[in-house]
């Protein structure tokens, strides 16, 4: 592991922690695929990838992206960025 049940924890409490986010679901899995980038992340709907977040990241997700509706930049999975800057 390196690191996803931690930030899974950490999530659920900064979404826990806000009530204009208790209609949002966090919930974990074994694995999103590309392991070697991990933590890895998904934000649905928007299918938004997030790449090497941590726990000291779950703040900022949880208040930039599930409250403020603007991805975090800076943990966007590099190629899922590319792919955005396409469409």
């Amino acid at each position: 592991m390196r690191g996803g049940i931690e930030l899974l924890a950490a999530l659920r409490e900064a979404v826990a922690g806000d009530p204009g986010l208790w209609d949002v679901a966090v919930t974990g899995c074994e694995c999103l695929g590309p392991c070697f980038d991990g933590p890895n992340a998904v934000v649905y709907p928007e299918g938004v990838w997030y790449a090497g977040a941590g726990p000291g990241d779950a703040a900022e997700l949880a208040g930039e992206h599930l409250a403020g509706g603007r991805p975090v930049t800076r943990l966007v999975r590099p190629d899922e960025e590319e792919d955005r800057e396409e469409d």
